[in-house]
């Protein structure tokens, strides 16, 4: 916004504020930040119009010689509270269309998810890039954040929306994923577990761990870097969730298809055995025909050396 554009809207917000405060009979200059704190809840706006009404009051303030009263803590603890509002509601928007099943988005949405909640409860990106499963404690009712805790996420009706089934979602992928992405993302593609597939989180893993797009993560697990908690923050209150392109699901090992049984072949045993008997039976008599050639042939040659005198 140029110098031109930024005074005329601090002149149109200045208007505003003067006509409301005189109107219930606050001065507008100098304020009191009690009144510009009425004057923030009293009216429906985004966050960074708000800001901009601030500023404008600011700005004045600074221009007759006053100090901007919208510095003062009161108003700072109360614009702080209305910005953690209106994030708590934008997340819990956010939260509810991001996807739980699919490969990889719906790893990307539990892990998503589970740190919008945790940015929501007012923990800063460091803190949230910072945390190892050792500092998750999920109880009947809550989850627990860090010793002391730093944040405690209360249980709520909505399963899309409840904090303690947002975190507990992301640990069970967690529990997953190792050396091999196959469990986690058979069970993402097809809701089947695996039993045995889960194994116990080390206590000093990180949280939350670099996602690349086809959904692998880095092994041994590192933690994900402030930046990109930022990042991953900004997009998805902003509108500009990042859209995961389903990948091809993996052919799913199942039990191993049964034995081919051999082909059948005739039962030649039997026929051999038949063919033999017949064999036996066929020639049986074989001996005394021989026998009987043998005596024929004696007598031809007695009758051929007769006939030429050879006796």
């Amino acid at each position: 916004m140029t110098t031109e554009r930024a005074l005329a809207r601090y002149g149109y917000d200045w208007a505003r504020w003067t006509d409301w405060a005189t109107a219930r009979g606050y001065d507008a200059c100098p304020a009191d930040p009690l009144a510009i704190m009425a004057y923030l809840a009293a009216h429906a706006g985004s966050t960074s119009t708000k800001r901009g009404w601030v500023s404008a009051i600011n700005h004045h303030h600074r221009a007759a010689g006053y100090p901007p009263p919208g510095r003062a803590a009161a108003v700072k603890a109360a614009w702080t509270t209305a910005r953690h509002r209106a994030q708590r509601d934008r997340v819990d928007e956010v939260v509810a269309t991001l996807p739980e099943w699919g490969w990889p988005q719906g790893l990307f949405g539990r892990r998503d998810a589970a740190i919008l909640v945790l940015a929501a409860a007012g923990l800063p990106h460091s803190t949230i890039a910072a945390l190892r499963h050792s500092d998750i404690v999920i109880a009947s009712d809550c989850v627990m954040v860090g010793p002391q805790p730093l944040a405690v996420l209360d249980e709520r009706d909505d399963p899309d929306r409840c904090p303690v089934a947002i975190i507990d979602r992301w640990l069970t992928a967690t529990s997953l994923i190792g050396a091999s992405m196959i469990p986690v993302r058979e069970w993402l593609t097809t809701g089947i577990m695996r039993p045995g597939s889960r194994s116990p989180s080390t206590p000093s893993a990180p949280l939350f761990v670099a996602i690349d797009r086809d959904g692998q993560t880095p092994f041994p697990p590192t933690h994900l870097a402030p930046s990109s908690v930022r990042a991953i923050i900004t997009n998805h209150l902003e509108g500009r969730s990042p859209a995961h392109q389903a990948r091809c699901r993996i052919p799913i090992a199942s039990s191993p298809p049964p034995e081919p049984e051999p082909p059948r072949l005739p039962d030649t045993h039997a026929h051999g055995v038949a063919a033999r008997r017949a064999a036996v039976d066929a020639f049986a008599a074989i001996d005394q025909e021989l026998e009987a050639a043998e005596l024929q042939f004696d007598l031809r040659i007695r009758q051929v050396m007769t006939e030429l005198g050879w006796e």
